[in-house]
């Protein structure tokens, strides 16, 4: 049995009524996802993390436990909402953003999270095909540096992804404001300028995963450089992506 039906198992006697699992395994035999159900509406983040670890400690081994990344918990009008896009931009709780600039480019940026023996990784790898610009970064944190963030559980999941997500999007405006810079150069300024919402109006878009879809190009990019991220959960969902991407560029293709 996987870890992610023992996390099933162990948490379906807390009391919840209907409860519906997003739950992912990666490569390294971690689990992480989502939970939803009306059992939280009434609760607090804080009282419902507690619940579900007090569940995790009482039903899984030591070992099972460290295999458990993290455990979002949500009502079903909130998973609703997240699955539509319809969340706060840089959420720890989203893996896949985009962000299209005024030249029509799309860039997109993944966060992951996984763990591998005592030490944590994060992820980030932001591409944007049109431009052929890539960039790709890994934070390894050992147990020490763990033990010193004094962190645990969605917490410790949060500040890692959160992290791996400033860095990226950080890398993002930096190729944004290159772009501002030049056309600044050649007399656009300020408002005039079409980078100068990088400045007050700039953020991701967290993309559905149902709605994860790649161009040709895209694919390409992916394809070459999935070693980046392979090792992580994102990439289960990625390689369904993919998949159904070049499918649907086949048909396209053959209908023009």
């Amino acid at each position: 049995m996987g870890i992610a039906e023992r996390v099933r198992e162990a948490l379906n006697p807390m009391g919840m009524s209907s409860p519906t699992y997003e739950l992912t395994e990666d490569p390294n035999g971690n689990v992480s996802g989502f939970v939803a159900d009306s059992f939280f509406a009434d609760l607090s983040d804080e009282e419902a993390q507690r619940k579900i670890w007090e569940q995790l400690r009482k039903e899984l081994t030591p070992d099972e436990q460290g295999r458990v990344l993290a455990i979002f918990h949500e009502t079903p009008v909130e998973r609703a909402q997240r699955r539509s896009g319809d969340v706060g931009p840089g959420s720890e709780r989203e893996r896949f953003f985009q962000h299209t600039d005024r030249e029509r480019a799309r860039y997109w940026l993944f966060v992951d999270v996984t763990r591998v023996g005592d030490d944590y990784k994060a992820v980030f790898f932001l591409f944007c095909a049109k431009t052929a610009f890539i960039k790709s970064l890994s934070f390894v944190n050992s147990k020490e540096v763990i033990e010193f963030m004094e962190l645990t559980g969605e917490d410790l999941y949060a500040e890692l992804h959160r992290n791996a997500f400033g860095n990226g999007e950080a890398e993002l405006k930096s190729v944004l404001m290159d772009k501002y810079t030049k056309l600044e150069d050649s007399g656009k300024v300020g408002e005039n300028n079409p980078y100068w919402y990088v400045f007050n109006d700039f953020h991701m878009t967290p993309c559905p995963v149902d709605a994860l879809r790649f161009d040709e190009a895209e694919v390409s990019v992916l394809e070459e450089h999935k070693k980046a991220f392979e090792a992580y959960s994102l990439w289960v969902v990625l390689d369904k992506a993919i998949a159904l991407s070049k499918l649907q560029n086949q048909i396209r293709g053959t209908s023009m």
